[in-house]
Order: C-alpha cells, then structure tokens, then sequence
C-alpha cells in the first residue's frame, strides 16, 4: 500500500507562506482560510512561538478566525479557483493533520500547562477538524476523493493520514483506537463535556497465547467484551485514530491485563458490566475510556493514572439531564482525553468522507440541545416514550432482545436516552432541511457553527409561538423541553443568530449573492415585533 505523507505535502505551504503576524495581529487575521492555515502552520513550526505562558491566546488567535467564518469563505466563487481547490485540496487535507500533529508536540512540552491552555487545545484541535470536514465534504460532493473502505485505516491518502514518526500502520498491543460512530448516542457522549470532544468510543488493542489479536471494549448493549481485530476493524465508523503509549513494554502489560480481567468475568458466565454512571471510582463497572484507566493500572500496580487531561462536566453539573442520565461525579474519561495525554502519540487518522456530513448535523444537534439544558431546560413528561423505555428494558431484563445480553440498564437512564434519541433526531431533520436548501441555493452545505444558529432561530420561533395565544407556527420543541414554569426564555446567552445578519452586511467577500441570502436570513432572524408583543 502506498502512504503519502502529510509531512511532505505541507512544505510547498509552509515556504510560500508569508511572514508570521504577532500574537496581536492574529486576531484580525485574513479571512481566507488558506492564509490562515499557512499562517497556523508557521507559527507551529517555530518552537518558541507558543508556550506556557501564552498557550490559550495564541492558540485562540488562530482558532477563532476559523470557527467564525462563514461557510461560503470556504468555498471558490469562480471557475478557475473552483478547478484550483479541486486540485489542491486533498494536500490541503493533510495540512490540517499535520498542524494537528505539530500542535500536540507543543502542547506536550509543556510541564504544567493552564486549564485555558488545555482546552484551548482541545478547542484548536476540533476547529481543526471543523476546517478539514467541511473541506473534505465539497471535494467529496465535486467528485474528487470518493468514499472510504469499509475497514477503519485502510484506503490510503486522504482517508488515512499517517504520522510521518511511524513507517507504517501496525497494531501493537496496548495500543488505544478511539472511535466516532454515526449513532445518537455516540454524539451524545461525544460532546459531554465542557470541552467537546470529536471521539465516542474507545477500544484497547490485545493478543492471546497464539498471537491472534483482539480488542477490548466496553458496550452499552453487552458490558466489557473481547471483539477479535479483523471483526473490530470491519465497523463502518465516521472516523477513528490509533494512538501508542511511549512506553511499549507497559503497553504490554496493559493489554494483557485487560484481557485477563476481561476474559475472567466472561468465562464466569458474564461480562464486566457497563458503567452507566461513568464513576471512574468504581472499577466493578467499565465505561469504554474506563478501559484503558484500568489495563494501565493493573499493568503499573496502580501507579500510573491515565489519561492525564479529563473531561470536566460543571456545565451541566446540577442540570435534570444529568441527574436522570444517573451522572453525578464532576470528571469523566472521554476518548478524546486519550489524544491530549503527552504520553501517547498518535500513528494514524482515518475518515469516511461519506459519513462526514451526518456526523456534523448530529454534532449540531447534540450541542445546541446541551447548550439549551445548561440555561434551564429539561424534558417534559411524554408518557408515550416513558412507556415505550420501561416495556424495552423489561424486553431487554427477560432476554427477549439477543441485542442486548447487558441486562441492568437503570430504567431512568433508558427513558433519558429514548427521550433524547427522538428529539435529536428531530432536531437532526432541521439542520438537514436547513443545509439541503443551501446548497441547493448557494451551493455549499452550512458550517458547524451556522447550523447551530439554525437551531437558535428554531428554539426561538418555537419558543415564541409556545408563549402566543395565537402562533403563527405549530409548537414542537416547546412539548418535548422547556425551562421551569413553561415560560421559554426567548433570547439565551448562546451564539445569537446575529452573526449571520453581521456575515451578511460585512465586506462582501462572504457571500456569492449578498441581496438573496440576505432577504433569507432576514427572513429568519427579524422578529423584533412578535418577540416584543410577547415581554
């Protein structure tokens, strides 16, 4: 199999760069977002540019640009620059995961780096992924890279980058493979934290007496099972990155222990159970990340904690959600804790461009739903659904659903789950509305970003015609969430759809046709007399 390196690809960009700006001037950086990676990269390659001190500012100089632009700064306006991007855009892949890769050599100098440091990088890498997604998404609409191979770090350049630092892609025991899949309840977990994350689930690499290779995972479906490589590998995922610990004799170790414990339990007649409260104190229990904290101890007699960086969950300390979810510690271990740790490097990354589209409007949706739980919401009662989740795990407890053979699911968290499985979906139907009539319109799908101000103006029309007498819509969002008392808050400190209106009257370098996708937004986004009625 032939590997193109993404190290190789970036050095025409990085000598035809301009100069570096200051810190300062990073701030009203250009708004093309080649400039702005050329500019990244540079700066990443200097290694006194970023340190302990300035990690969060200068880290954020380059990542906000990116996160606030629009969509249509992302795409060529004219033939030529259309037929430019098209051939150049698969490198342009690769300079987003070398940026990554130069990014977590920095971060991992540091001894003690801020809370704002850290997730200035957990935010710098998702950003990333934002910039690389959407751009892979139009080379993939214009026909330029096709779909992934079914198995996970297979299919060469531009689905699979590999880190120039390994000759190839192997899997070695005790090695970590972190996944993103295209369920709900992947995203869900996925965009937890504080800090979000772009991982959902998390396998250990292992081998038996024979050789034979397999992974160790935990499941919400069938607690701690041990998954055979090849079958493991096989899953059709959104994407996935295989990562080593440095200390390869440990890694060892660590696979191995976690076989035995997993293999013990099995061979008692059932597995490790899931740990649906994600308490990492309670070790009779696995949650998925919980994995790996529990191989690396056994394997260091209990000196080694992992992963350095936790997910923090004071954003939705105290909220309803979390309490029904049966989450009440204040950190958790996510998967994408495992690619901040500095002692775990990352060998490879891998895509399926197919898929990439879906995830983001189920990221979308998961954000804006949490967003709304931190400033008040929470589920209302829907007997239906409450219904539907009792009479499933009462299904899944007599064993009538081969699915599942994790029998104890806490019922409050199944009804949680059914509740937020639905409205997700539907909030998904919006954002996918809403994105397919852009392109339609302007030719290119929605960032990150616009489709949660998409949601805002859904959250907000819905909210307004709840409040009415007489509303000028049906009511959805508003029967299945709303804020104590059922009187909907109609502005929330979230990102306001009034950065479109301001993308709208900017320079005009945003959109193709300012007047039409400005009557669009218009039409969305002013609502001062309905909204002022209602006060």
């Amino acid at each position: 199999m032939r590997w193109i390196v993404p190290f190789v690809l970036c050095v025409g960009m990085l000598v035809l760069a301009p100069p570096v700006a200051s810190q300062e001037e990073h701030h009203g950086a250009s708004g093309d977002w080649r400039t702005l990676l050329a500019e990244a990269l540079q700066a990443l390659e200097d290694p006194d540019f970023i340190n302990e001190a300035n990690c969060a500012s200068a880290i954020s100089a380059f990542t906000d640009p990116f996160y606030h632009l629009p969509s249509s700064a992302f795409v060529p306006k004219s033939a030529r620059a259309i037929e430019q991007l098209r051939a150049e855009g698969p490198r342009l892949l690769g300079s987003f995961f070398y940026a990554r890769l130069l990014l977590k050599e920095r971060f991992h100098a540091f001894s003690a780096p801020s809370t704002a440091c850290v997730d200035a990088v957990r935010r710098a890498l998702r950003y990333a992924r934002f910039a690389e997604d959407f751009l892979a998404d139009w080379l993939h609409d214009q026909g330029v890279i096709g779909s992934a191979p079914g198995r996970l770090f297979s299919g060469g350049y531009p689905h699979t980058m590999r880190n120039p630092q390994f000759p190839s892609i192997t899997f070695e025991v005790g090695d970590i493979v972190v996944l993103r899949n295209t369920k709900v309840v992947s995203a869900m977990i996925a965009r937890l934290g504080d800090e979000e994350g772009d991982f959902s689930h998390l396998g250990m690499v292992t081998k038996d007496r024979t050789g034979r290779k397999y992974v160790v995972e935990a499941l919400i479906e069938k607690g701690t099972v041990i998954t055979p490589l090849d079958e493991f590998l096989a899953d059709k995922e959104g994407r996935a990155m295989l990562l080593r610990y440095h200390d390869h004799a440990l890694a060892a170790r660590a696979g191995r222990a976690i076989l035995w414990r997993a293999a013990v339990a099995l061979a008692k007649g059932a597995a490790i159970p899931y740990n649906f409260q994600f308490d990492s104190n309670d070790q009779s229990q696995l949650y998925c990340a919980q994995v790996m904290e529990v191989a690396y101890e056994l394997a260091s007699h209990g000196r080694l904690r992992l992963p350095r960086y936790r997910t923090s969950l004071h954003r939705l300390a105290g909220t309803p959600f979390l309490r029904q979810l049966g989450v009440s510690v204040s950190e958790v271990i996510t998967p994408s804790d495992v690619e901040l740790d500095p002692r775990f490097d990352t060998v490879a990354e891998w895509s399926n461009v197919a898929t990439i589209r879906g995830v983001r409007m189920d990221n979308a949706a998961v954000t804006a739903l949490y967003g709304w739980f931190a400033n008040g919401y929470a589920f209302l009662p829907d007997p239906m659904l409450e219904t539907l989740a009792h009479v499933g795990v009462a299904l899944v407890r007599t064993g009538i659903v081969p699915a599942f053979t994790q029998r104890q699911i806490p019922e409050q968290t199944a009804v949680l789950l059914l509740k937020s499985q639905t409205l997700i979906n539907s909030l998904k139907q919006v954002v996918t509305a809403a994105d397919r009539q852009h392109v339609l319109d302007y030719g290119h799908a929605l960032t990150f970003r616009e489709l949660l101000v998409v949601l805002e103006i859904y959250r907000r029309n819905d909210c307004i015609a709840s409040r009415s007498t007489m509303p000028s819509q049906p009511v959805s969002l508003h029967r299945q969430i709303n804020v104590a008392g059922g009187r909907c808050p109609i502005h929330l400190n979230v990102d306001r759809p009034s950065i479109l209106m301001s993308e709208r009257e900017s320079d005009g370098a945003v959109v193709q046709n300012n007047d039409r996708q400005a009557s669009g937004w218009a039409a969305l986004v002013d609502e001062r007399e309905q909204i002022e009625s209602l006060h």
